[in-house]
């Protein structure tokens, strides 16, 4: 619980930070946080009048209000996951697009976190990377690969080897979780790129953002400053606990980029957000099974929560709210600037039994996740009901392959505007 609300809080202050400063309006925005508690304050459970008033203490020092209002007793990128594949990593054949300021765009692919699920995000992969004459063999990939930690570990560490993050051949966003400083940890190309302590092996960022809870175990690894003789010690969890959806942290991360003037992304303004093209795949869930109710929730307690009829009720809520919470926003800020065809969210919300788990890799539940990802390849362009939390067909708008095809077409064209104009190397 302290690891999803700390990181569900962190986020939202990292995102309202940058836009605000991207805004220019810095001034109008103010966070009032203390990270001192200890002991019983900073439970939040402990209602002795002692700690309520040590509470009290802390809440005076820093504001004096003109109403008090109590809501409830205490009144959430998986990641843009592009990972390089190992036998391309410095052969000659690759050739990495010129940067956004030679184009008129800047394209995003967010992918959702959900284990063994991105079975599904991953027939939207191979169909959009056919239209660009490079198919993925997806048959051979689905061959029920063995889900713990020791296997994860070594098959990660055979395929990237000793090849760090600012090596990558696109530019990548990694949520992580830092389970010692109760902190939202996000790894950058950029950041790898600009800082020796930020640019660890590529192998312990994906074990550290696949770490989830009660899954697969926590991991921790050293990065060294050779030239300063410093280091830096991480203690990550999964990167879903606080960006399970992390189209919004891709999209800030750029916004912090513009904003620090970084020439790859000028002339483009921190909120000209009418340049973006995000496509944003998600991981499926079991919202239609209705798969829990109040009443029975009001029954459970610690263990009830953990785990349930073969299921992990809180991993599941804060993963599902977390993605859903940045799905309404990323709805909400396309429509609002009238550029929602920019966007474009594949999801299905029709799993049932083990598609709907992150672990269950038998070969025929990997066979069942991979027809759900090419089925909802011919399913209608949706979009998320504000209201209801459902998705639902756009009108017009098409199938998610007719989609995809405009998107790709898109996308070839930038690429080429970009090689057009960017500078010829010899």
């Amino acid at each position: 619980m302290d690891v999803f609300n700390q990181s569900s809080s962190d986020m939202v202050d990292i995102h309202m930070s940058i836009l605000f400063q991207a805004l220019q309006c810095e001034k109008n925005y103010l966070r009032i946080q203390d990270d001192t508690l200890m002991g019983d304050t900073s439970l939040v459970d402990v209602a002795t009048k002692k700690n309520l008033q040590e509470l009290l203490k802390f809440f005076f020092f820093f504001f004096v209000p003109d109403i008090i209002q109590s809501c409830g007793f205490c009144g959430s990128v998986r990641f843009v996951r592009w990972i390089v594949r190992s036998k391309k990593l410095g052969s000659n054949d690759v050739v990495v697009s010129p940067p956004p300021s030679y184009g008129k765009m800047v394209t995003v692919l967010s992918i959702d976190g959900g284990g063994i699920r991105g079975i599904i995000p991953s027939a939207s992969l191979a169909f959009l990377e056919s239209k660009f004459q490079r198919p993925l063999n997806l048959i051979e990939a689905v061959k029920g690969p063995k889900y713990d930690g020791e296997y994860l570990h070594s098959l990660v560490r055979r395929l990237l080897g000793e090849t760090r993050l600012d090596k990558t051949l696109a530019n990548i966003v990694i949520p992580t979780f830092d389970i010692k400083l109760l902190q939202p940890t996000i790894f950058t190309t950029y950041n790898a790129k600009a800082y020796a302590m930020k640019n660890p092996l590529l192998s312990d960022v994906c074990i550290s953002t696949s770490a989830a809870p009660t899954y697969l175990p926590a991991h921790l690894f050293e990065v060294k400053d050779t030239k300063l003789g410093t280091s830096k010690v991480y203690n990550l969890i999964d990167g879903g606990v606080s960006a399970n959806n992390p189209t919004l942290m891709a999209i800030s991360h750029v916004t912090k980029e513009i904003f620090k003037k970084n020439p790859d992304f000028l002339p483009i303004k921190p909120t000209g957000y009418g340049k973006f093209l995000v496509i944003s795949l998600g991981t499926g869930s079991a919202k239609e099974e209705g798969k829990y109710n109040a009443n029975e929730a009001a029954k459970w307690g610690i263990l009830g929560w953990l785990y349930n009829n073969d299921s992990n009720p809180i991993i599941n809520v804060f993963n599902q709210s977390s993605s859903d919470m940045v799905d309404i926003h990323m709805s909400i800020l396309f429509q609002a600037l009238r550029c929602e065809k920019n966007h474009l969210r594949i999801q299905d919300d029709t799993l049932t039994g083990d598609m709907s788990s992150v672990d269950a890799a038998t070969k025929k539940n990997l066979q069942d996740l991979l027809k759900v990802g090419q089925n909802l390849l011919k399913k209608p362009v949706s979009l998320v009901n504000l209201d209801t939390g459902v998705y639902e067909a756009v009108e017009g708008e098409g199938t998610n392959e007719e989609a995809l095809t405009r998107f790709a077409k898109l996308l070839s064209n930038e690429r080429k505007l970009r090689q057009s104009n960017a500078p010829v190397t010899a």
